[in-house]
């Protein structure tokens, strides 16, 4: 019993003396490791979209285009709808810019239907069915479907 004592006292005396260092004898490196990839995949995301846009504001589509093509799988797989939707919008605004408004409308239209899937309403969730709605008007506009146009440029409004 006597040793059992020595060992929890020494245990306490770690805790308190070294608070830190003490929190790894019970989290294994593996779950530290975990959350650290996390943070930095998100980073790496994050970088990933910002350089497809770099690429788009320079005129460099189809680099644009290769790099959110990239990551789609990866929101997919997260259940990140709200980058996943955000980044066919950027897409289809590529596509848009090639001339390729076949292409542009089908991506548009599956982040139409994707943001519609989410049930509850966010800043953020609104900023991008705006943005895809506003882009969608366009589409449709020089398409010349000017009707349909109106009313998606309208909703977006109301957003």
């Amino acid at each position: 019993i006597f040793i059992n004592y020595l060992k929890f006292s020494l245990l306490c005396l770690i805790l308190l003396l070294f608070p830190y260092y003490s929190l790894s004898l019970f989290y294994t490196n593996d779950n530290n490791l975990s959350l650290n990839q996390e943070v930095i995949s998100n980073n790496n995301l994050t970088e990933q979209l910002n350089q497809g846009k770099l690429y788009y504001q320079n005129g460099q589509y189809n680099s644009a285009i290769q790099t959110w093509e990239i990551l789609l799988p990866t929101f997919l797989e997260t259940g990140d709808i709200l980058n996943y939707s955000l980044t066919l919008r950027y897409l289809a605004s590529a596509y848009d810019q090639l001339g390729e408004l076949i292409k542009a409308d089908q991506l548009i239209n599956l982040s139409l239907n994707q943001l519609e899937m989410i049930t509850e309403d966010s800043t953020e969730k609104n900023q991008i069915l705006a943005q895809v709605l506003t882009l969608k008007g366009k589409l449709e506009l020089t398409q010349g479907k000017g009707e349909t146009a109106l009313l998606k440029s309208s909703k977006s409004e109301n957003e």
